[in-house]
């Protein structure tokens, strides 16, 4: 459940940032293949989305997530890998504009998780 006080603020806020992993508790099974967002997350992203139109979703994964329920209506997405300790100051210049995230993508992500060519031999149900 999302904090009441954290849609509101989201609500009266100019543009929202929402940062979020892919780090789940033990006592979560999770295939290691597994490229879904855990579903706290996608509670918190959908939920800024309905309060605020200016979402600025932030992704630190190792690779690609699942974010076929909430893409669409996201404006802004930057997949920041783990980008360690100055990770914090780097999104700061991409967000202020000091710097353009120019990059180019050594791998492609797909749009759902059964989009993968491996999905039917790789992947559990």
């Amino acid at each position: 459940m999302v904090n009441p006080e954290a849609r509101a603020i989201a609500s009266s806020s100019d543009v929202v940032v929402v940062a979020v992993d892919l780090i789940v508790t033990a006592k979560v099974k999770v295939p290691i293949a597994a490229s879904s967002c855990p579903q706290d997350r996608t509670k918190l992203i959908e939920a800024m989305l309905s309060a605020n139109k200016n979402v600025i979703v932030v992704v630190n994964a190792g690779g690609a997530v699942d974010m076929s329920t909430w893409v669409n209506r996201t404006p802004a997405l930057l997949q920041a890998w783990y980008p360690g300790q100055e990770g914090g100051a780097a999104l700061a210049q991409i967000l202020f504009g000091d710097f353009s995230p120019s990059g180019k993508l050594p791998i492609s992500f797909e749009r759902r998780l059964e989009d993968n060519p491996a999905y039917p031999n790789y992947y559990s149900q």
